[in-house]
């Protein structure tokens, strides 16, 4: 429920307090604080600090919002082909353009318990690392035709799933090949990983073909990924003159 005086949808999401737009009153802090966007969109979207579009929130502790899939691509040569994006760091944070903030929110972690690291393809190498761990996860696939493949399965034959550790705000995931997918390119052109709701996500033997999901303006898959939140917490800003790195001032907040 809002507080008093406050909106409490933005479309067809609700948006509970600690969480709130607008004035200062009707959130928390800057950490819970989130934009309903009706100028663009209609119906309007909700997305919080760092641009990521929220997809809804829960008060048992839990929000959902849509990031991007890493995809590695090649054409019939094996030569890789523009639109490739084989590295993407996780994370809720973003850089605010308009007053030159970067903006990291600790209080939110990726949940362990909801999602899956998830790579598809069948000449597809993928791995993730949490943020300052030094430990690292993936998979390793190499399939020879598609009739391999079985749809509503992820166990290692054009689909590998495994869990995410706990307690991370952020990690990173990098999708690469072993032969440019050459051997496989009438049926795979393309690897792919992210970090995915893993009660959202069934595999299906055309995803290898091609991974559309919740595509965005700029033509790139999103997928919903559940991030847990807490009350105590905290929000680190950092800031500059100019949009460009490095940022010159960092601000560490901390609430509870």
């Amino acid at each position: 429920m809002a507080q008093p005086g406050c909106n409490e949808t933005c479309g067809n999401i609700s948006v509970p307090y600690p969480f709130g737009m607008g004035d200062t009153n009707c959130y928390r802090n800057l950490a819970f604080l989130v934009i309903c966007n009706d100028t663009y969109y209609d119906p309007p979207k909700l997305f919080n600090l760092g641009n990521k579009e929220i997809l809804d929130i829960s008060l048992q502790g839990q929000q959902r919002i849509l990031d991007y899939v890493g995809r590695d691509c090649y054409n019939s040569q094996g030569n890789s082909i523009s639109g490739s994006q084989r590295e993407y760091d996780y994370w809720l944070g973003g850089i605010s353009t308009n007053i030159s903030v970067f903006i990291d929110l600790l209080g939110f972690t990726i949940s362990d318990t909801a999602n899956k690291f998830t790579a598809l393809g069948c000449d597809t190498e993928a791995y993730f690392n949490a943020n300052n761990s030094v430990s690292t996860s993936g998979c390793i696939m190499s399939c020879p035709n598609k009739g391999v493949l079985i749809n509503g399965s992820c166990d290692g034959v054009g689909c590998c799933q495994t869990s995410v550790p706990k307690g991370f705000n952020g990690m990173s995931i990098v999708v690469s090949s072993i032969y440019n997918h050459t051997g496989v390119y009438d049926f795979n052109p393309c690897g792919y990983a992210f970090i995915v709701d893993y009660n959202w996500y069934n595999f299906s033997t055309s995803d290898v073909l091609n991974f559309t999901h919740n595509i965005d303006e700029t033509g790139y898959s999103r997928v919903p990924i559940v991030y847990d939140w807490a009350i105590d917490g905290a929000i680190v800003l950092e800031t500059s003159n100019s949009s460009d790195w490095p940022f010159d001032k960092r601000l560490f907040l901390k609430w509870k």
